[in-house]
């Protein structure tokens, strides 16, 4: 599939977590509250007319991959607000942003970088209108080398997080690390990146949802546990297991999701946090 063409549908796969957070304002015990993404999914007339992506799977599929996008949101957002609190003048590259809206939800814009492939920013811009204009926005192919010192040009000095989420898993392995020691380098020893990895359940499946957008727009790679990475020459920081996240929002009968077959319906996922220098 040539590149254009793969770009573009992999920014339409941005509705689904933005329809994901949306629907979190509507559910028991929320984990967070996001009038942005609501907005949008209730009213913006691009969303409404690609909804089917989402709302003509089956009610299963829907509930775990809700569940799943908004604990990888809490988690990544805990994660932004602590670096705020650690490093006040903390700059975010946002990798792979689609239609993102943690910069409104956490209110930082300002300190937030945009950036996707042309496909992607269009599609962010086209569905965010007027609301992305005076953002920072940076083409970035991910197929294509990190233009390192393009990034650090337009971010200035200060401390970067760099974060990742919802996108390696569209990479083969070697390329996907490729891409990972390109985002450590690019964070820099005072920064970190905060990315997210895919179950290795999910390697060569197609979620419900994304088959709606092209059948063939395959997960191709994930590993079972962060290790991996230390073992591929990258060393963890820490991390955090998304399925653990089912706890907060389930209580005592959270244990019994760990029985369910992961790959029916979620492929699970887990946050790892890289500091910029580790990296063997």
């Amino acid at each position: 599939m040539a590149a254009k063409n793969l770009n573009r549908d992999i920014s339409l796969t941005a509705v689904i977590p933005l329809w994901a957070r949306a629907m979190e304002m509507y559910v028991g015990k929320s984990l967070f509250q996001d009038q942005l993404a609501t907005q949008l999914w209730e009213t913006d007339p691009f969303i409404n007319s690609r909804r089917s992506i989402v709302t003509e799977a089956d009610s299963v599929t829907k509930r775990f991959t809700q569940i799943e996008i908004a604990i990888r949101t809490q988690i990544i957002d805990t994660l932004v607000s602590h670096t705020i609190a650690e490093k006040p003048l903390s700059h975010f590259i946002n990798i792979g942003s689609g239609l993102c809206t943690r910069a409104s939800r956490l209110g930082l814009e300002g300190k937030f970088h945009e950036t996707d492939s042309a496909a992607g920013l269009a599609f962010r811009n086209k569905v965010f209108g007027f609301k992305s204009k005076g953002e920072s926005q940076l083409k970035l192919d991910l197929n294509e080398p990190v233009p390192i010192g393009y990034v650090r040009e337009r971010t200035g000095n200060m401390p970067l997080t760099v974060i990742c989420e919802g996108t390696l898993m569209y990479f083969k392995r070697e390329k996907a690390l490729e891409i990972i020691k390109s985002l450590i380098k690019l964070a820099g020893p005072k920064g970190k990146v905060i990315m997210e990895i895919m179950g290795s359940k999910g390697q060569g499946l197609v979620h419900p949802m994304v088959k709606k957008i092209n059948p063939s727009l395959g997960y191709q790679w994930g590993e079972d546990s962060p290790q991996t990475l230390e073992r591929l020459g990258v060393e963890v920081q820490s991390f955090f297991d998304v399925w653990n996240g089912y706890e907060d929002k389930w209580g005592p009968i959270a244990h019994l999701i760990k029985w369910w077959p992961k790959g029916r319906y979620s492929f699970g996922s887990f946050i790892v946090v890289i500091n910029g220098s580790m990296i063997t």
